[in-house]
């Protein structure tokens, strides 16, 4: 009996240092850089085993995807939206899709690496998509129907392109933070440098709402000793 109780467990927990072991490589280095014998040797298996689990280096990349994907699903959680004023629940919004960069950097990697291969693992079944475009549609856009009833937003604002713009700002340091770090010299890799982002972001999107950040000012965290101009 215990030697079949071992079996699946053994298993199980083989399984999942590849997983880890994947998670890594994958999001260190994308689909086409990551290599399934560095995955082999950080998980302590033989790449025969993970054939043996895995068709293919793309199966394993996806499904390490799609687990980095649920991790963006609280950012579609209405019951954070609920309580919250058109203003607050925006910049609830806007710092929920930061935090949750901070906690997770893989997602950005990640999405690079969509873009890169023109986002060949992200279908309409994947599982953040239909969460997102029911946020948008059953909770953004109520959201900023009730701003513009209120007068604290402009009207007219189209909830899909906004949640749009608005992620893509927000993730604007992690997507492209190195060469930003390098071309304009503020280290966005820092605390400091994100939480610069954060704010900048915060005034840039509730503004084109038209409405106010409702912040004061905050420095710009010292530039890093080596800048170069021009890196792009």
């Amino acid at each position: 009996m215990s030697n079949e109780i071992s079996q699946p467990n053994r298993k199980s927990r083989t399984l999942q240092r590849i997983l880890t072991a994947a998670r890594t490589e994958f999001t260190d280095k994308g689909l086409e850089a990551a290599r399934m014998d560095n995955i082999a040797r950080s998980s302590g298996v033989t790449k025969q085993l993970i054939n043996h689990y895995f068709l293919n280096k793309n199966e394993l990349y996806q499904l390490v995807f799609d687990d980095v994907s649920q991790s963006v699903l609280s950012i579609c959680d209405e019951t954070h939206y609920v309580d919250l004023d058109p203003v607050e629940a925006i910049r609830f919004l806007v710092n929920k899709i930061i935090d949750v960069h901070v906690e997770k950097p893989g997602i950005a990697m990640l999405t690079l690496d969509q873009g890169l291969h023109r986002a060949a693992h992200i279908n309409p079944q994947t599982c953040f998509v239909p969460i997102t475009r029911d946020f948008i549609n059953n909770v953004l856009e109520p959201i900023l129907h009730e701003g513009a009833r209120l007068g604290v937003f402009r009207s007219g604002v189209d909830a899909t392109l906004f949640y749009a713009t608005a992620y893509h700002v927000a993730t604007g340091c992690f997507l492209i933070g190195p060469a930003m770090t390098r071309t304009v010299g503020i280290d966005f890799d820092s605390p400091e440098g994100v939480a610069a982002w954060r704010a900048n972001a915060l005034d840039f999107i509730m503004a084109s709402l038209g409405a106010s950040g409702g912040r004061s000012p905050t420095p710009v965290p010292g530039q890093v000793k080596e800048s170069t101009t021009g890196a792009f």
